[in-house]
């Protein structure tokens, strides 16, 4: 989970420390998941965790906004929406 995705800034969340550990997590993974609601989408937080070319599936709810869907799946990433 985190706390904000946009398009151009990537993933982020409001702790450092959560940050360094997603960052951890992502460098041993194959595969980077991300679960988050329609309401993170677009928003910012105060710690990045990475930019959304490292980014492989994103798992949200049927709320999420067409146009961001759209652009996260141009840029490759596989959008589940559920």
């Amino acid at each position: 989970g985190v706390d904000g995705l946009d398009i151009h800034y990537g993933l982020s969340t409001s702790s450092p420390r959560e940050a360094h550990l997603n960052q951890c997590m992502i460098t041993a993974a194959q595969e980077v998941i991300v679960v988050t609601d329609h309401s993170k989408l677009g928003v910012r937080g105060f710690s990045k965790i990475c930019a959304t070319d490292r980014i492989d599936k994103i798992i949200t709810d049927d709320q999420a906004p067409k146009e961001t869907v759209r652009l996260l799946e141009d840029s490759g990433i596989e959008v589940i929406c559920v």
